[in-house]
């Protein structure tokens, strides 16, 4: 009788305290603001190790480029910064010449891309060299951001 007491009340109280537990929200992760001048979506990461100085010198184009704030959308512009092994960009960077030196930029990207190449090519680097769609820049509410284009 006890035994059948114990069993009927754990069914019956199984199920609420089942619920009780699945009310509770998971903790959420804190999202950051995501920074709309730099595509580096895994579409567009690097096929490199950030090695020989070309970490800090992405940094430093980043910071160059900054937020990519513009009034008039010609001010919107695409630079392809990095090498694949097997050519093209690494990513693409979005800029302003409303807010950014332009011509620093592009000199800094030259000398990236220059060292990109030259590191893969020292340490025989292969890619699986697929050719991404060079994204569209549009200017949406004050900021020029990427738009990706359609390859049908």
């Amino acid at each position: 009788m006890k035994k059948t007491r114990r069993f009927v009340t754990a069914c019956v109280l199984s199920p609420f305290v089942f619920l009780a537990a699945c009310s509770q929200e998971a903790p959420q992760p804190k999202q950051e603001t995501p920074n709309l001048s730099v595509i580096d979506t895994p579409v567009f990461a690097p096929v490199q190790p950030a090695a020989e100085g070309l970490e800090d010198m992405l940094a430093e184009i980043r910071a160059t480029a900054g937020i990519a704030r513009a009034q008039n959308p010609a001010s919107c512009k695409l630079a392809e910064v990095g090498v694949k092994p097997c050519g093209g960009p690494e990513r693409y960077i979005v800029y302003s010449t409303e807010t950014a030196d332009e011509s620093k930029l592009l000199e800094l990207i030259e000398h990236y891309n220059a060292a990109s190449q030259a590191y893969n090519e020292k340490h025989q680097l292969v890619s699986d060299c697929s050719i991404q769609p060079r994204p569209r820049v549009i200017l949406n509410q004050g900021l020029c951001v990427p738009q990706a284009t359609q390859t049908h």
